[in-house]
């Protein structure tokens, strides 16, 4: 780590240290001693992923009188992707800890690892890194560790604490390389890394110093890149990586081989990954072997790379039909592919089940699709095309998911307050509800209007600015739309808060933004209903009305969808121009009435109010905070920083760790909060 920049304050009492790898803090000269310390990216987010529930175990929870406390504090809240050769790991509470993904650069036990130099030994399809050999090396070193960048990453969908408390193996990920190798990942505990040593402890990967971190990550497996990926690759294209025979060091430039995306399924016994040049498989997990390949790479970049599983809506129909669905962008992105996975055998097959193809209107204007999201009620696919030739370029197309007809589309972006100069691509995230879609568009030049043009001539906004609107699904029509600095955006999961939008920025930034209160109150309003009737369909059953589990809760809104909530959809009218604002009466969407007065989220069921799951997000909304000042100097003068005699009385490295709190905070740069 190496300092970039200082800059002292107006009075030369604090000082500002910027360091190259997008660490930055406040000083207190006097006091010599970091006032604030933020952890963040040096280069533009590309994804921010959120962490699961993180469960405890039956035994455990019973020895402690608060196991939400530990639960709590143990909690991972997202992980972050940037261009750089680190990822960042965001607990709930804590200090953030930056990851360095390592590539050995020997990996067949006496084989080689060039595929392309005729080695006597076949390439494995995966294997476990040696302790010692590959795991905490010195980058560069031979027969060591060559870092890699992380392009793609996804959690496993369980989270569980050890018997004893600790992190080992709690959270998995899937992290997907530059260079077409996919890492698997699993947590540890700080502790026992430090005190066992990073050889000891085993693995790939390389902690920074000198960081109060609550979570390390250790690679246990390690999928090489597919010959088949390779085949693909474009003409003359280098290997990038020690694995395939290349120098460190040596050719980074963008790859067709990239690793792009990484998706579980739902029971976490499957993933897909999808590679820059449209190649796309199936993987079992935790092995990493192949199970079935979606489709072919080409040797031009794709235009869209992602893929989503697909689940049946209701129980009984999964019960009956136990295939895999999944759901592709092929290549030229000109329409979506749902592919029906199915065991013959002792192998798995695959056979394309329906296409989503956009209507000749839309091809006729060169139209694209940009994205694609699967709705929570597992009845709709949701994709965003845009269309460059056509007046409205932006447009949002919803699929019946299991029929693949066309239901209707609706214009986004609409707002006459920016002309962007390049028609926006619109990616599309969904809340756990299924009430709103949220739009945004990827960092483009935008420029006022001619008639809000600035008097001095400048364009108004800087060249890296993006569009988010909100669709209420129900309607189609667009409630809200802003224009903010926006690279990648995620809807907070039912595990920590639904109503939370993580906000990537082009300078490497985090922002945690809240949604208005009218669309906060209806996503909560919409999971108390889910969970109503599914508590109502249990006790018909002679069931207990016990606590639910995220799958659970995940069914309840599938079918409180599939019962209630479609029959209110108008798709003859749904998105048609109307007098913007939303319907305020519930009853008109097919939902019961809340009667809420205030501006605080008051739900007058109780049913949430008795399930530890959602304590912590009903005891955040519904305090007042009051008004936060977010200048670190401003709250370190209020705060009296102690002098060199006093911080001499203080334990060692106290008052050193200082965390950003997700529920207040306006992003990773926000207040200062100091732990212990």
């Amino acid at each position: 780590r190496s300092v970039s920049s200082l800059s002292l304050g107006m009075n030369e009492d604090y000082v500002c240290v910027c360091f190259r790898d997008g660490t930055y803090g406040v000083v207190h000269v006097d006091s010599e001693r970091y006032i604030g310390l933020r952890v963040g990216h040096a280069s533009p987010l590309r994804e921010i992923v959120a962490a699961p529930r993180l469960e405890l175990p039956p035994a455990l929870s019973m020895r402690l009188v608060d196991p939400g406390r530990l639960a709590q504090a143990k909690t991972v809240a997202f992980v972050t992707l940037a261009a750089d050769e680190t990822f960042l790991t965001w607990p709930r509470q804590g200090t953030p800890s930056r990851t360095c993904l390592l590539c050995p650069s020997q990996f067949a036990p006496g084989g080689c690892a060039n595929p392309h130099g005729g080695g006597a030994s076949a390439m494995p399809e995966s294997f476990v890194p040696r302790a010692g050999v590959d795991a905490g090396a010195a980058a560069g070193a031979e027969g060591m560790q060559v870092p890699l960048v992380a392009t793609a990453v996804a959690f496993h969908p369980e989270a569980r604490l050890r018997e004893d408390g600790s992190m080992a193996g709690a959270y998995v990920l899937l992290v997907g390389a530059e260079d077409g190798s996919v890492h698997c990942l699993e947590s540890e505990d700080a502790e026992p890394l430090h005190r066992l040593g990073a050889e000891a402890a085993g693995g790939a990967i390389a902690k920074q110093p000198g960081a109060l971190s609550l979570v390390y990550w250790r690679t246990v497996r390690i999928r090489p890149p597919s010959p088949d990926l390779l085949a693909g690759c474009r003409a003359g294209e280098r290997p990038c990586s020690p694995m395939l025979g290349a120098a460190p060091g040596g050719d980074r430039r963008a790859s067709s081989r990239c690793c792009r995306h990484v998706a579980f399924s739902r029971c976490g016994r499957f993933a897909a990954v999808c590679f820059d040049s449209g190649f796309c498989e199936v993987l079992h997990f935790p092995s990493l072997t192949r199970a079935a390949v979606l489709q072919k790479g080409r040797s031009t970049l794709a235009a869209l790379v992602k893929a989503a599983f697909v689940w049946r809506p209701t129980h009984e129909q999964r019960a009956y039909d136990q295939n895999l669905y999944v759901a592709v962008a092929p290549a030229d992105a000109k329409e979506v592919v749902l592919y029906e996975v199915y065991l013959m055998g002792h192998t798995f097959a695959k056979a394309t089940c329906l296409e989503y193809s956009l209507p000749p209107v839309c091809r006729a204007a060169s139209g694209e699709v940009s994205d694609f999201v699967v709705h929570p009620s597992a009845m709709y696919l949701i994709v965003g095309a845009v269309l460059p030739a056509a007046d409205t370029r932006s447009i949002v197309l919803v699929f019946d998911l299991w029929s693949g007809q066309l239901l209707k589309s609706a214009a986004v972006f609409t707002t006459l307050l920016v002309s962007p100069l390049v028609p926006l691509r619109p990616q599309l995230r969904t809340d756990a509800s299924g009430c709103f879609v949220f739009a945004f568009s990827g960092p483009t030049s935008v420029c006022a209007s001619p008639e809000h043009l600035p008097l001095d001539g400048s364009l108004g906004m800087p060249p890296t600015a993006s569009v988010v609107c909100i669709l209420d699904f129900l309607t189609g029509r667009q409630l809200y739309q802003s224009s903010l600095n926006a690279c990648s955006l995620t809807v907070g999961l039912i595990a920590h808060d639904p109503t939370q939008l993580l906000v990537g920025a082009h300078d490497g930034t985090v922002s945690v933004w809240s949604p208005p209160v009218a669309v906060r109150r209806e996503i909560l309003g919409a999971l108390e209903d889910s969970k109503r009737e599914a508590v109502a369909h249990r006790v018909s059953q002679g069931r207990a009305a016990e606590a639910f589990t995220l799958a659970e809760l995940e069914d309840a809104i599938a079918s409180y969808w599939s019962a209630r909530a479609c029959r209110s959809i108008d798709w003859e009218h749904w998105g048609d121009d109307a007098p913007q604002g939303r319907e305020t009466s519930p009853q008109a969407h097919g939902r019961p009435s809340h009667d809420n007065d205030g501006d605080g989220l008051e739900l007058g069921s109780g049913w949430w109010d008795g399930d530890p799951f959602y304590q912590d997000l009903l005891r955040s909304d519904r305090c007042d905070a009051g008004p936060l000042n977010y200048d670190v100097v401003v709250q370190a003068r209020q705060g009296f920083p102690p002098t060199r005699a006093e911080l001499a009385q203080l334990p060692h490295g106290a008052g050193l760790g200082l965390a950003p709190r997700f529920a207040h905070a306006a992003d990773a740069r926000g207040p200062p909060h100091t732990q212990g």
